[in-house]
């Protein structure tokens, strides 16, 4: 049964630890804004050159 979801697109995941994302009344992802942006800040200075220590740090200092 869980391959035939996947064949279907129906995805299961864990949202409560899902930065970004959180689910509507029928269990459908949707993007949650405020995360949302938090995620593109990480990929974007992980592609800048940022050290995954770096951008903790970063982001725990604004916190």
């Amino acid at each position: 049964m869980k391959n035939n979801n996947y064949q279907n697109g129906e995805v299961q995941v864990n949202h409560n630890r899902f930065l970004g994302y959180t689910k509507d009344e029928d269990g459908h992802l949707i993007i949650e804004p405020t995360e949302a942006e938090v995620v593109k800040r990480i990929y974007r200075e992980y592609l800048e050159g940022s050290s995954l220590l770096q951008i903790g740090r970063g982001l725990e200092a604004e916190s």
